[in-house]
């Protein structure tokens, strides 16, 4: 079975590549961009897909199924075709080709199941997978050591983290540090996968650089499978009841009835940022940490992260999520609204009246929101609201909201 994945992959491999055609069809990947290469190359292969808006998103997050598909395609196809039929998410023949193939495990300390395909894929489950189709042996727990996170991985991981960096397929970050809680980027994600084929026999493929992008983004789509936007209903902007299912397991719920109910649902995440120091312009590396309800918590790790690493780095002073008010009907009470930098992204309603805030000014404020920046199309890409064009009598343009209130 192996060899017949790498003869295919050999196959695949040196195949002629259109590499400056290819390159014009992706308006958001140029020839500067770290892993040029080695995106066309897997876009040209068909083990990455492009965007349905003919992006290529080297910064997007994949999750679980996407890079499961991925490994399947490039390294087990005909056990992915064995499944072919398999009912369920889209990406059910690679999960099932993966338990078949011994990429997942019986009785596994991998978070995934089969329910839980949608999930960001973080870069230490990745090592795992990658780990377990290496042509040798793991190397010993030790070797991997040098990672300044080193001891903030877990034990169980330690292993396979150890055999992917003394091979060579991971090499780190810029700072020194692995990052394992960190999502995987498709960048990264095809980056590994190629050097993995090289490693198993290959063909040689294109130039890859020796370091790897910071880390995550945005879930993206590879073919067969949905875009953010095309995504089930709880990917669309507004309220239905799937959303209600995601929110409170019920599709006739629509909001917390008691703060202690709502309470028992949140979760506090923590999502890196840039900080600005407005008398300089220079940005800095931090985090912000606020409180959500827990079935959003993965959107807002993935998202931050994307906004973080977009190359507008738009700077970030606060992030309001949760927040219990009586009185109050807003998604506040239910955990499912975040404000960011509320002082330079008011409230004003039609009238003239301020609701909150001081001004929005994009363009002369930067930590004022642009309408057509990166975070408005990052949250609007996982089925969130702006508040600066979402409703008719008021502008909140610190809001997003994922009912749209």
């Amino acid at each position: 079975m192996k060899k017949t994945a790498a003869l295919l992959l050999t196959l695949l491999l040196s195949l002629p590549l259109s590499i400056s055609a290819l390159a014009a069809d992706y308006p958001d990947l140029d020839e500067s961009h770290w892993a040029y290469d080695a995106l066309i190359r897997a876009c040209e292969l068909g083990i990455l897909g492009g965007m349905p808006d003919g992006t290529v998103q080297p910064s997007g997050t994949l999750t679980w199924g996407q890079y499961l598909a991925m490994l399947g395609r490039a390294f087990y196809p005909t056990v992915c075709d064995a499944h072919s039929g398999a009912d369920g998410h889209w990406a059910m023949p690679y999960y099932l080709a993966a338990c078949e193939a011994g990429v997942l495990q019986a009785d596994d300390f991998l978070p995934v199941a089969s329910d839980k395909l949608d999930m960001p894929l973080l870069r230490r489950d990745a090592a795992v997978l990658l780990s377990r189709l290496l042509p040798q042996e793991p190397a010993s727990p030790g070797t991997g050591s040098a990672f300044v996170d080193w001891e903030t991985l877990p034990v169980c991981y330690r292993e396979a983290v150890s055999a992917v960096s003394a091979c060579g397929l991971i090499s780190g970050m810029p700072d020194g540090s692995f990052q394992g809680e960190a999502p995987l980027l498709r960048a990264d994600g095809a980056v590994l996968l190629l050097r993995l084929s090289d490693l198993r026999g290959g063909a040689p493929s294109a130039p890859i650089p020796e370091r790897e992008a910071p880390a995550a983004d945005l879930p993206a789509s590879l073919p067969g499978e949905q875009s953010p936007s095309e995504d089930p209903d709880w990917r669309v902007q507004g309220e239905n009841q799937a959303k209600y299912l995601r929110l409170f397991g019920s599709a006739d719920q629509r909001r917390f009835t008691t703060k202690s109910e709502a309470d028992a649902r949140m979760k506090e995440v923590t999502v890196p940022v840039w900080h600005l120091d407005p008398s300089t312009g220079e940005r800095a590396s931090s985090t912000c940490t606020f409180t959500i309800h827990e079935a959003l918590a993965d959107d807002m790790t993935a998202i931050f992260t994307a906004i973080y690493e977009d190359p507008e780095q738009f700077p970030i002073k606060n992030i309001g999520g949760y927040r219990w008010t009586d009185a109050a009907k807003g998604e506040h009470n239910c955990g499912t609204a975040v404000d960011i930098n509320w002082e330079e992204n008011y409230q004003i309603y039609d009238s003239g009246q301020v609701g909150a805030g001081s001004h929005w000014l994009p363009g002369e404020d930067p930590f004022s929101i642009p309408a057509d920046g990166s975070v408005v199309r990052i949250f609007a890409q996982y089925g969130y609201s702006w508040g600066g064009t979402a409703w008719a009598g008021s502008r909140d343009y610190m809001h997003f909201s994922y009912m749209g209130k």
